[in-house]
C-alpha cells in the first residue's frame, strides 16, 4: 500500500466535539481526542488494537465513512487493495 502523504497537521481541538464523542461512545478522553483528530482530518481508516474501542465505534458508527479496524483487519484490506491495484496495472 502506498501512502500519498504522511505528516503533522496542526489541529485545534473542539471541546464540544470531544464531549459529544465521550458521551456517545463512552470512551476515555485520550481515545476521544484520537477519534476527533480522525474525524477532523477526514481519515478513511482509524487503526487501533483496543478491542473495546473497535466494538464501541462499530456499534455507534463514526461519521464521514471512517472505518475503525484492528491492525490485522487493516492489513488485510491494504493487501486486497494492493492486489487489485496491481491487477489493474497489468
Amino acid at each position: 500500500m502506498k501512502f500519498s502523504a504522511v505528516g503533522v497537521v496542526p489541529f485545534i481541538m473542539d471541546q464540544n466535539m470531544i464531549g459529544r464523542i465521550i458521551s456517545i461512545f463512552g470512551i476515555h478522553t485520550s481515545d476521544a481526542l484520537h477519534i476527533g483528530c480522525a474525524i477532523k482530518n477526514q481519515c478513511g481508516y482509524f487503526v487501533t488494537s483496543d478491542k473495546s474501542l473497535v466494538k464501541n465505534t462499530k456499534k455507534h458508527g463514526l461519521p464521514k465513512g471512517i472505518k475503525v479496524l484492528d491492525p490485522n483487519t487493516f492489513l488485510g484490506v491494504a493487501r486486497a487493495k494492493s492486489e487489485v491495484g496491481r491487477s489493474l496495472m497489468k
